[in-house]
């Protein structure tokens, strides 16, 4: 032990991300109050979107740009469901910026583990980003309430919003 590392501090807790700072009142819901699931298909230029009910029936199924437009129309899209949570296959990146921003609660999926949600839905192995897409609403909404929400208050998501410029 050097004689420095008492006073080595944690920046957790002290950074404010831009999802935080751009509307209060978009707070995540716990998993009791949660209606509809999102299975999230992001890619570099659109994001396909299917969004189930409790009850597992198609709701919405639509794509949008991954522009200020597009996201747009996701925010108008998704206003209609009160209570809604998004599974999609990462953890940090532009798309999880701007999901948290909307409130949604977050839970992020390991692609391995999403192949075999898929496989459940289509055992022949045929991929689309739709089917993608519904096989991850489908398993957030069967298996989510084990899974763990990612938030705003996480850490690293901490550390690297007070990392991105303003």
């Amino acid at each position: 032990m050097s004689r420095e590392d008492f006073r080595i501090r944690s920046t957790v807790g002290k950074a404010t991300t831009h999802a935080q700072k751009s509307n209060p009142k978009n707070k995540m819901k716990p998993w009791n109050e949660i209606t509809h699931y999102a299975g999230f298909d992001w890619a570099k230029d659109h994001h396909d979107i299917v969004i189930v009910d409790r009850e597992g029936k198609i709701v919405a199924d639509f794509r949008i740009e991954h522009s200020a437009a597009g996201w747009k129309q996701w925010q108008t899209r998704i206003e209609k469901y009160n209570g809604v949570a998004v599974c999609i296959e990462t953890s940090q990146g532009a798309a999880i910026e701007k999901l948290l921003e909307t409130g949604c609660a977050i839970y992020p999926i390991n692609p391995k583990s999403s192949k075999r949600f898929r496989e459940r839905k289509v055992s022949s192995g045929n991929k689309t980003d739709r089917l993608d897409a519904w096989s991850c609403a489908d398993a957030l909404r069967v298996d989510g309430h084990g899974w763990r929400a990612l938030s705003p208050q996480d850490p690293l998501i901490q550390l690297v919003g007070g990392l991105m410029p303003k």
